[in-house]
């Protein structure tokens, strides 16, 4: 009895250890643990192909998966003391720290305007590269430029070859050269831009990203416009400002997910931001428009909400609910003005509070402000009021009660009442958003009603 309950613990113990050791082997295998290493990349390029050496350092000893680009060929690997390695697996093995494969990149025969190279590096599955650093002999295309995604680009010229120095941060390193030279244009500690227009005279602008992670702009008619990542490549400006604008408008694009029918509105942030006016037309009155109505205070207190808003996309709506916020009501200007080919729409602060005839409710219509004037949409409450209205292709309203017969004429400085026609100093009525516009002065006098307002309510009343 003593002895068979002894097997039993042991027979207990041993499956206790085999289900850990299995549960630890399979977590292990679980978590991806990302490694940090860096790499030093040493490129040649003669006789039409980039020959490269890429060499991964600071690794621990063990295997790794290898992730290889289609388009290099010759590709050779050494794991240390001149040991060949073989690539017949997808894994191989580190042994010395460190691990240098060799390869080439064809190039075109005939020397091309520009050259995108990305998708080159080999990488080394949950490998982290920290840096980059890229040693480049440029021998077939020495009149030219090298350029990409990199915090530090040097160039030295010499009489048989053009040399290179750039060092990057970016996981994916993407390099570009061109024909003719880019000039490195000092802006802003967070960008590296290159552009095919010096501009030397101008200093850098003071600006906080609403990106946290650096960004690499290409100016240049020489390519076609791409955006991978924080790198784009796009056509320049004409002078400094535009290339101020262009870079502001860049940072908010990365920072930011429009839909696509309003990534047009950046622009008119952009202006906002920098204080100068956009070239677009509708994003220039609308950029007119803000300036107008708000102050300088104003102006930093919205730069703020912009710059602690969390959310990854912004729509128009969410824009109109922080100029709410400053200036009070309901804002709706970016929401009507989202369609860039559709009429510009001024700013109007919407009021927010209930509006009640004879102490009833009236329902839903919008009362506002617009240029130290307040309006009502006059159809709701027209009929409310027992009147009959009829509009008329928007060139003329009748409205009927009983023997009271009005024409207004939109936009008119002049009515008919009962078939006299009276002149005043403005237009009564207004068409705005397919919508019938009346000030308040004038519904108090031509509908014969007293109007009154607390912090809540509008208050309309019958005489």
């Amino acid at each position: 009895m003593k002895r068979h309950i002894i097997l039993t613990l042991i027979l207990l113990f041993l499956t206790g250890s085999t289900l850990f050791y299995q549960w630890k082997v399979y977590s292990s295998n679980d978590e991806k643990v990302t490694i940090s290493a860096n790499e030093v990349v040493y490129m040649k390029h003669v006789q039409g192909q980039i020959q490269i050496k890429q060499v991964i350092k600071d690794l621990p000893n063990q295997l790794f998966k290898l992730k290889i680009p289609d388009k290099l060929n010759d590709i050779k690997c050494d794991v240390g003391n001149n040991q060949i390695c073989s690539l017949k697996s997808s894994h191989i093995e580190v042994e010395e720290e460190e691990i240098s494969f060799t390869y080439t990149i064809t190039t075109p025969k005939q020397k091309p305007k520009s050259f995108l190279l990305e998708d080159w590096l080999i990488q080394l599955e949950g490998v982290d590269i920290q840096s980059h650093k890229i040693q480049l002999s440029e021998f077939d295309w020495k009149e030219g430029s090298w350029v990409g995604n990199t915090r530090e680009t040097t160039k030295k010229k010499m009489d048989l070859l053009g040399y290179y120095y750039l060092e990057g941060l970016e996981k994916d390193v993407i390099l570009y050269w061109q024909q003719k030279p880019l000039h490195i244009v000092d802006l802003h500690d967070e960008v590296s831009l290159f552009s095919t227009k010096e501009n030397k005279k101008m200093g850098k602008i003071n600006y906080r990203p609403f990106s946290e992670e650096p960004l690499y702009l290409i100016l240049t008619d020489q390519h076609k416009e791409i955006k991978k990542d924080r790198l784009w490549i796009m056509p320049p400006e004409d002078n400094g400002k535009d290339l101020q604008q262009q870079w502001v408008i860049m940072d908010i694009e990365n920072a930011f997910l429009f839909k696509s029918e309003e990534e047009w509105l950046a622009e008119v942030l952009a202006a906002v931001i920098l204080g100068e006016p956009p070239k677009d037309s509708k994003a220039k009155k609308m950029y007119t428009e803000i300036d107008r109505y708000f102050s300088i205070e104003q102006v930093e207190e919205w730069k703020q909400m912009l710059q602690t808003y969390t959310q990854k996309q912004l729509k128009s709506r969410d824009l109109d609910l922080m100029l709410s916020e400053i200036l009070g009501g309901k804002i709706r200007f970016f929401t009507h003005n989202t369609d860039k080919d559709q009429p510009f729409s001024p700013l109007i602060q919407y009021d927010s509070r209930k509006a009640r005839l004879n102490g009833k409710d009236i329902g839903e219509f919008d009362v506002f402000h617009k240029n130290d004037k307040w309006l009502m949409d006059v159809l709701p409450l027209l009929k409310a009021l027992d009147f009959q209205t009829q509009i008329m292709d928007q060139n003329m309203v009748q409205v009927d009660k009983g023997k009271i017969h009005y024409r207004f004429y939109p936009n008119k400085r002049f009515f008919d009442l009962n078939g006299q026609r009276y002149g005043v100093g403005e237009a009564p009525v207004i068409f705005y958003q397919e919508t019938i516009l009346m000030e308040v002065p004038f519904i108090h006098t031509l509908f014969n009603v007293e109007i009154e307002q607390d912090e809540n309510t509008i208050h309309i009343k019958e005489k």
